[in-house]
């Protein structure tokens, strides 16, 4: 049964020409046993066809049809309740969060986890929800400093994505885009940013697949991968791409502002700042006054709790401004120069107090 399963698994990790060796073994065994005693017969046979594995007429086993079993596996519906369960703790887990308990939701998001696991044992298609905890739970480690921790539970979820994507990719695409933008991200937190570059990449361009397929699409996922990515850019020291990214991502979230007055202006602020570095790595200082004095005066709509979340680093954000704030001054704009020293200043006693 190990080769079986063995032979099951190294397509989905793209290894599918090692799979006949590991079959022909199995069957040598499986003539071995029946001839011993006919009554394995059935008995193994069953036990193949589990792995989604069945027997020729001339005795060897069929290889694999790895997306079939995968349809089969990822949709099987799963317990009655498990998965109000589990959507139950990871909506916990993120409210916990949003409100500054990280610790109770990293402890929330293992459970959300920890019963995925256990439900997978007998339903399958738990698979999904498993992909989507794991997740979750990466991000709420991040937040918690727990970046190695972070690291390894999104790339799982982006491992678990990847296999179930070609059996219900209208499920599996939106999921896996995050993940891969999240395991890109915490790449990068660990030291790693040419590693980061590609599941970056690839996270744009299935949020610009799902974007493409659906005009109902949200906007603002493209808007913040896209702008991650320009940070990942910037990893790779390529720097003419990432002003042509984070341009786009402030474009985005001026288009969504005019339609959801009110919403999205962290998004944007991050842009703003976000393009005056990129314009100074460039060597166009003239330009980056106009982005920094606008996302200052933005800075005074910034007034509900809600956006004082672990996700919209804020702090980094008050650390941008500081910077541009000096090369502003350097350039002879000391009065704009100071104006955003100082917001930099209340942004980050804003994040400390929470207010």
């Amino acid at each position: 049964m190990a080769l079986l399963a063995l032979a099951r698994e190294l397509p989905h990790l793209g290894r599918a020409d090692e799979v006949r060796p590991y079959l022909d073994e199995a069957a040598d065994i499986f003539r071995q046993l029946t001839r011993l005693n006919p009554e394995f017969l059935a008995f193994l046979t069953a036990m193949a066809r589990k792995q989604g594995i069945t027997i020729t007429e001339d005795g060897r086993f069929a290889e694999p049809d790895p997306v079939e079993h995968l349809r089969r596996t990822t949709t099987a519906p799963p317990e009655p309740g498990a998965l109000a369960r589990i959507q139950k703790l990871n909506e916990n887990a993120l409210r916990l969060a949003t409100s500054g308990s990280l610790d109770l939701a990293v402890g929330m998001a293992r459970d959300a986890v920890d019963l995925c696991r256990e439900a997978a044992r007998t339903s399958p298609g738990v698979k999904i929800a498993l992909a989507r905890s794991l997740h979750n739970l990466a991000l709420v480690q991040s937040w918690n400093g727990q970046l190695a921790d972070a690291l390894a539970a999104a790339d799982e979820s982006v491992h678990l994505g990847r296999r179930m994507l070609a059996a219900a990719p209208e499920l599996v695409r939106p999921l896996l885009a995050d993940a891969l933008d999240t395991l890109a991200t915490r790449l990068a937190a660990v030291g790693r940013p040419h590693d980061a570059l590609p599941p970056a990449e690839e996270s744009v361009a299935l949020h610009r697949q799902l974007a493409a397929a659906d005009p109902t699409f949200q906007l603002a996922g493209m808007a913040r991968v896209l702008n991650n990515l320009s940070n990942r850019l910037v990893g790779a020291d390529r720097h003419a791409e990432s002003l042509a990214t984070t341009q786009e991502v402030v474009a985005l979230h001026r288009r969504l502002r005019a339609d959801e007055p009110g919403k999205h202006l962290t998004g944007l602020l991050h842009g703003l700042a976000n393009l005056g570095i990129r314009l100074h790595r460039m060597g166009r200082e003239g330009e980056i006054l106009a982005p920094t004095q606008e996302a200052v005066e933005l800075l005074s709509e910034l007034t509900e709790l809600t956006e004082i979340h672990p996700g919209n680093d804020l702090a980094g954000l008050a650390e941008s401004l500081a910077w541009l704030g000096d090369r502003l001054a350097e350039q002879g704009h000391r009065p704009e120069g100071r104006a955003a020293v100082r917001a930099a200043k209340d942004l980050r006693r804003r994040v400390r107090t929470g207010r």
